[in-house]
C-alpha cells in the first residue's frame, strides 16, 4: 500500500510536468488548471517562451523526483526490507536493489514512456529526455561535488578553529590527528552511485532511437564524474573499506533486463512512435501519412522478426562470451584441484602418522 501511495505520487508529479510543459493538449490526463501555463504567451509557452523558463517545469520534475527518491522512498524501502527479515546480508541488499531501482526507474522513465507509447510522439520524447536527462546530469554534479566539497571546507575550518583553540590550551604540537579530522566526514553511499549508473543506462538505450546522441554526451558526462568522484573519496567521505566481491550481484541482472526493454521500446518507437518506418517502407503508407490497408500485419509482422532476431542476437552473445575466459576457468579449477589433492595427503600424513605412534605404544617392549 505504501509503495502503490508511492507510485501513485510518482505518476501525479509526471502529469503535472507534462501538463505545465504543453504535452498534454487533450484526454483523461490534460488538465486545463496547468496546461493554461503552456499556452501562446504563457510564461512556459514552448515556441516562443524564453528556453531557460521553459525548463523551469523539468527542473522541478527533477527536484521532486530527487526528493521521493533520496529522502522519502529510500527510508521507506529500507525499512519495508528490514521488516522482511532476511537471513543473509546479500538477500537483504539484492532485495533493497529491487524496490529502489523499480520505484526509481518508474519515477524517472514514466513520462518518457507516456509520450513515447500513449501520446506516440517521439518530438516530444527527444525533448523530454533532453530536459530530463540533462537537468539530471546538472543535479548530480551539484549536488556530488559542488555541495559536498562546500561542506569538506566548512567542516574542515571548524576542525582547524578547534585544533588551534587546544593547542593554545593544552601546548601540544598537533592536538587532533588527521584520523580524528577525517572520521567527521559522511560515510561513503556506493548504493546510489550504482543506482545512478543503472538510471543513466536506461536513459540511453531504452529511448536510443528518440536521442542518438544520449551515448556520446554520457560518455563525456561519465569522464567528467570520474574526476568528480575522486575529488569526493578524497576529500569529501571517508575512505570506503575494500571489500572483496565476485561481481557485482543483482546490478547485473537489472542492466540485462533493461537491455532487454531497451530492444522492445526501441522497436515500438521506430514502428508506431515515429516516421522512421515510413522511411524504409514508403508503399506501406499512403500520401497522408496513415497505413495503408492491409499493412498493419506487415508492420507488426516487421516489429516482431526484427524483436525475436534482436532478442535472439543477445542470448547468443550471452552464451557465447563467458563471463570468465575458457583459460582462466581450467587454471582455477587446476589450482582447486591441486589444493584438495594437497589438502587430502595432509590428512592421509596426519593418519599414517597417528598410526604409527599408536601401534608403537602398543606394542610389547623387548626386555
Amino acid at each position: 500500500a505504501v509503495t502503490a501511495l508511492m507510485l501513485a505520487l510518482a505518476f501525479a508529479v509526471m502529469l503535472a510536468s507534462l501538463n505545465f510543459q504543453g504535452y498534454i493538449q487533450s484526454g483523461v490526463f490534460y488538465i486545463s488548471a496547468l496546461a493554461q501555463y503552456s499556452a501562446p504567451g504563457a510564461p512556459f509557452d514552448p515556441v516562443n517562451g524564453s528556453f531557460i523558463v521553459c525548463l523551469v517545469p523539468t527542473i522541478c520534475h527533477v527536484i521532486t523526483i530527487q526528493i521521493l527518491n533520496q529522502i522519502i522512498y529510500r527510508r521507506i524501502a529500507k525499512v519495508l526490507t528490514e521488516w522482511e527479515n532476511h537471513r543473509t546480508e546479500t538477500d537483504f541488499e539484492n532485495s533493497l536493489i529491487l524496490k529502489r531501482f523499480l520505484f526509481e526507474a518508474f519515477d524517472c522513465y514514466i513520462s518518457l514512456f507516456y509520450l513515447a507509447f500513449y501520446e506516440l510522439d517521439i518530438m516530444k520524447v527527444r525533448k523530454e529526455l533532453v530536459a530530463l536527462y540533462t537537468a539530471d546530469c546538472v543535479r548530480r554534479l551539484l549536488t556530488e561535488t559542488a555541495l559536498p566539497g562546500l561542506m569538506v571546507l566548512l567542516t574542515r575550518k571548524r576542525w582547524r578553529a578547534a585544533q588551534d583553540a587546544l593547542k593554545s590550551q593544552l601546548g601540544e604540537k598537533k592536538a587532533i590527528s588527521q584520523a580524528v579530522e577525517d572520521s567527521s566526514l559522511a560515510e561513503y553511499e556506493q548504493f546510489d552511485d550504482y543506482l545512478e549508473m543503472v538510471i543513466q543506462f536506461g536513459y540511453i538505450t531504452m529511448f536510443a532511437s528518440a536521442f542518438p546522441l544520449a551515448s556520446a554526451l554520457s560518455l563525456v558526462y561519465n569522464l567528467v564524474e570520474m574526476r568528480s568522484d575522486a575529488l569526493k573519496l578524497t576529500l569529501a567521505v571517508r575512505r570506503p573499506p575494500p571489500v572483496r566481491v565476485s561481481h557485482i550481484g543483482t546490478w547485473a541482472l537489472v542492466l540485462r533486463a533493461q537491455a532487454l526493454v531497451a530492444v522492445i521500446t526501441n522497436l515500438l518507437m521506430f514502428a508506431f512512435a515515429s516516421d522512421q518506418l515510413q522511411l524504409w517502407a514508403p508503399a506501406w503508407f499512403t500520401d497522408s501519412d496513415s497505413l495503408q490497408l492491409g499493412s498493419g500485419r506487415w508492420v507488426v509482422g516487421l516489429v516482431v522478426a526484427l524483436e525475436h532476431t534482436l532478442l535472439g542476437g543477445m542470448l547468443l552473445i550471452l552464451r557465447l562470451v563467458a563471463d570468465i575466459p575458457s583459460q582462466l576457468r581450467i587454471q582455477i579449477q587446476r589450482k582447486e584441484y591441486e589444493a584438495e589433492q594437497a589438502f587430502i595427503k595432509m590428512k592421509q600424513d596426519k593418519r599414517s602418522q597417528f598410526s604409527h605412534k599408536w601401534r608403537s605404544s602398543i606394542a610389547p617392549k623387548d626386555k
